[in-house]
């Protein structure tokens, strides 16, 4: 995934080809306003479960050479349907993902900003 890393600090994740194979990347090294350690890997798995479903998209990946898959098809009347459906994944994964912070109210507080930027841009979707 390195060697596909756009290294602009806002891009979360992307699925990579590499010789043939598309690999599920976590690029930002931080995925929460505070840096909660709890909250941090939560995000990173359902960032990965997000960027997981695009496999199923399809996006050719070549034999050779790493980078990444070619971007989401945009719907003009709303966002990509196969990030419309990837963003569905990511927001179960948040949501199962907030009692596993038990009483880290910083934890949980992280979840909840995760969850509402997946209903404003689920809001979006047709």
């Amino acid at each position: 995934c390195d060697k596909v890393d756009p290294k602009d600090g806002q891009t979360a994740g992307g699925v990579a080809c590499c010789n043939g194979s598309k690999t599920a990347c976590v690029f930002r090294k931080k995925l929460t306003n505070n840096g909660e350690f709890t909250a941090e890997n939560l995000a990173r798995k359902c960032v990965l479960e997000h960027e997981e479903r695009h496999f199923i998209d399809n996006v050719p990946c070549a034999e050779c050479g790493y980078y990444l898959a070619s971007p989401w098809r945009k719907d003009p009347l709303g966002i990509a349907k196969d990030e419309c459906a990837a963003n569905k994944v990511s927001m179960r994964c948040f949501q199962r993902s907030g009692p596993m912070c038990g009483s880290n109210q910083a934890c949980v507080s992280q979840i909840v900003l995760h969850i509402a930027e997946h209903n404003e841009s689920l809001s979006r979707c047709r």
